[in-house]
């Protein structure tokens, strides 16, 4: 990842706050050299504020289903696309436990917790 994070020249960005991961450099490098006109930069969809709202090449505010659909429309697609039933209900609280392991592979012999607050 360090070396690709030298490489990329454009990085899209889909659902992230970008909140201190290490893999965030993915995005930020691409938006900065951007800045010194080496690179495309970086284009983010998501709904959330992130401290690299201002150096994006692209900001897009919107429902990561609903950005896709309307490039899949734009781009002659829209026939094509499937959508799926989310498997689990999340309640009230926006915390569900979901059938995934630690590395995040689907697991139905284990459970981890969901917390979309």
């Amino acid at each position: 990842m360090e070396r690709l994070e030298k490489e990329v020249d454009l990085s899209l960005v889909l659902g992230t706050s970008l909140s201190g991961m290490n893999a965030d450099r993915m995005a930020s490098t691409p938006a900065k050299r951007m800045l010194r006109k080496q690179a495309l930069g970086t284009v983010l969809v998501n709904l959330q504020q992130t401290w690299m709202d201002d150096i994006c090449a692209i900001r897009v505010w919107a429902k990561l289903d609903v950005a896709f659909k309307i490039l899949a429309d734009k781009l002659g697609l829209l026939d094509q696309v499937v959508t799926h039933e989310v498997p689990w209900n999340i309640p009230a609280n926006h915390v569900a436990l979901v059938p995934y392991n630690a590395e995040g592979k689907l697991d139905n012999t284990c459970r981890m917790m969901l917390d979309m607050r």
